[in-house]
């Protein structure tokens, strides 16, 4: 939103990235989630990510940092990852954060970024090699979303 040109800009007002709150709205939608989802965000959108959550009424909202301890607090029911360009790209950013996501958890990637489908697909086929399970087609879409099986589901799928 552009501040009319009468009006100082002030360094602490910043202007609404339209293709992030697109992306947020896109990606809520697709994941079914609600202002009472506990959720984390990272990429390199991640701080404009949090910011039009909590404009949209989100209060568990947090920042996904990078795991170093396999004890990690394992409570965002949604992972949000946003402003990657590109599979490899993504693909270290889940890396970095997937042991935030809660088993039964779902992982929501913008990938309106990535250059094709072929990027979107590398993508799919790493969140599977860690465990993921995402619907057939899901990189055909602009944002790939996939379920974190409960340690029960996932033994018994294996």
């Amino acid at each position: 939103m552009a501040m009319p040109a009468s009006i100082p800009r002030s360094p602490f007002v910043a202007e609404l990235d339209v293709a992030t709150e697109y992306a947020i709205d896109r990606l809520l939608k697709a994941s079914h989630a609600h202002s009472f989802t506990a959720v984390a965000v990272a990429g390199p959108m991640a701080g404009a990510a949090m910011s039009a959550l909590w404009r949209r009424g989100f209060e568990r909202v947090e920042a996904a940092r990078a795991v170093t301890c396999p004890c990690a607090d394992q409570r965002s029911e949604l992972l949000l990852i946003l402003g990657c360009a590109g599979a490899d790209q993504a693909s270290a950013v889940v890396t970095a954060v997937l042991p935030m996501l809660a088993a039964g958890g779902t992982l929501a990637i913008d990938a309106g970024r990535f250059s094709d489908s072929q990027d979107r697909l590398r993508l799919c086929r790493m969140l599977a090699h860690r465990g993921l399970r995402y619907r057939e087609g899901a990189h055909m879409e602009m944002e790939i979303i996939a379920h974190k099986p409960e340690p029960l589901e996932f033994s018994i799928a294996s």
